[in-house]
């Protein structure tokens, strides 16, 4: 026999229980802190997933959304209803239908919007943030000439029936 094994079997019934409550209690916390870190792994890698899809929507949409001319941008505001979600969706139509398709109209407007660069700000599952740096150029019957306007703008995108809704858009 080994001194180890010697030593135990002069140990109390008691003490060979304790220790054998004590190695059990051990291994039951390590299996239950390897599932937590694993969980914790997945979720990290599931709201990273959403931070990429969310800020793809948005460098994809918010060009097309800020983008119209004046012979078709009814149709192009009724069109882009669909990538829009919440109060941000009514009041987009509101603006649009009250302020914007009239002006573009009277005055002629083109204008196209380009993404330079983006980036997401915070990202869970449901929900992304994304920054945006964008230039606008336009004309118009006021000027022929290409106005060219540089902003940033914060867009909120969430998660809805498998895609993704801009539900906030704001200049910064």
């Amino acid at each position: 026999m080994t001194r180890l094994a010697v030593t135990v079997a002069n140990w109390s019934p008691r003490a060979r229980r304790l220790v054998l409550l004590s190695l059990c209690t051990l291994a039951v916390a390590a299996v239950v802190g390897a599932g937590i870190a694993l969980r914790a792994d997945h979720l990290s890698d599931s709201r990273a997933q959403s931070g990429r899809e969310g800020r793809a929507f948005a460098v994809e949409i918010v060009p097309k959304l800020l983008s119209y001319d004046f012979d078709t941008v009814e149709q192009h505001f009724a069109e882009m209803q669909d990538d829009l979600g919440g109060d941000f969706r009514t009041q987009f139509e509101d603006v649009g239908r009250t302020v914007i398709v009239p002006s573009a109209r009277e005055r002629q407007v083109v204008t196209t919007a380009e993404v330079l660069e983006a980036a997401v700000v915070a990202a869970d599952t449901e929900n992304v943030d994304v920054l945006l740096f964008l230039n606008q150029s336009t004309t118009s019957s006021e000027s022929q000439e290409t106005k060219l306007d540089g902003s940033r703008v914060r867009v909120h995108v969430e998660r809805a029936d498998g895609g993704w809704l801009i539900t906030e858009l704001t200049p910064v």
